[in-house]
């Protein structure tokens, strides 16, 4: 299948590269710990050739990295950036 021409794709409606997790191109603020979840999850997709994982395989890859539950839950905080598209 070619590729399409990115000449005709209007600048506004690329998408970004974020496969290299730069700080220009995700935000300068992710941390270590973000950059290692996301390339666990980046290694997983590819060695499992799925483009979408269930949020058990997120779980067992959370759990590879090393998290354990070891204090009583809480609610989750949203911070400014966090899953709306906002830095």
């Amino acid at each position: 299948m070619p590729k399409p021409d990115k000449s005709k794709i209007p600048r506004a409606t690329r998408r970004r590269n974020t496969r290299g997790y730069s700080g220009v191109s995700i935000g300068a603020d992710i941390t270590e710990d973000k950059l290692e979840f996301l390339r666990a999850i980046d290694a997983y997709k590819r060695e499992s050739d799925r483009p979408f994982l269930s949020w058990t395989e997120v779980l067992r890859i959370v759990h590879a990295l090393g998290y354990r539950k070891v204090a009583a839950p809480k609610p989750t905080e949203r911070t400014k950036g966090d899953c709306d598209g906002t830095a």
